[in-house]
């Protein structure tokens, strides 16, 4: 919402003075097309509000079944068709996935619709930095959000051009930062150690992770 509405961009100039409306014109979400690679629990949340904003859901989960894309609101769709369909592409990855590879290059870009917008959440992996500042400088990206794990962060990796783009958004894994997340995640993990040792104690599944 934040890049749909420039709203990062509009706060700093109002504070500093400049009462200019028409230069923070953005666009609204409902009709748009929002395309997700990876779908875990927290994509499918994002999902679900966000077809409540009036925006048609694809993606592609390569575990996935039918009946989970119908069960999520998601259309299923191949990365090939992904591309020219999206105007905001999410693309979520585990901090513990050693299989990355980056999806967002200069000719992936070529493929999508000129103004796209991307959210990276996790993983830096992702994309190429140079070719997505060059398509923040060409126009071809409309806008980049960040939310990152915090080993990717430090002051020298903030000043790529990338993240000094006016365009740019970005944050330390930021998403998970509310009073109940942190409180429910460590309810959570109370949980799946009883059920560890007394099964179906709580219907809260058991991590792999703790596995």
């Amino acid at each position: 919402m934040a890049l749909a509405r420039h709203l990062v961009r509009a706060n700093y100039s109002y504070r500093a003075g400049i009462l200019d409306r028409a230069m923070f014109t953005g666009s609204e979400l409902q009709g748009r097309t929002l395309a997700f690679v990876g779908l875990g629990e927290v994509a499918k949340g994002v999902a679900a509000r966000m077809k409540s904003f009036g925006m048609r859901v694809i993606g592609f989960e390569e575990s996935f079944k039918a009946a989970e894309y119908k069960e999520c609101g998601v259309i299923k769709t191949s990365y090939d068709e992904m591309w020219p369909q999206a105007d905001y592409i999410v693309l979520y990855t585990s901090p513990f996935d050693s299989n990355i590879c980056p999806f967002i290059t200069s000719d992936i870009l070529k493929a999508c619709k000129r103004g796209v917008k991307i959210l990276v959440l996790g993983h830096i992996g992702v994309f190429q930095p140079r070719d997505m500042y060059e398509g923040l400088r060409s126009g071809q990206i409309g806008g980049a959000a960040f939310d990152l794990y915090e080993e990717y962060i430090d002051m020298d990796f903030l000043r790529y051009p990338i993240f000094q783009h006016s365009s740019v958004i970005c944050t330390m894994h930021l998403a998970v930062e509310t009073q109940e997340a942190i409180e429910r995640g460590g309810q959570e993990v109370a949980e799946q150690i009883v059920n560890m040792c007394k099964p179906n104690t709580y219907n809260t599944p058991i991590s792999s992770l703790i596995n």
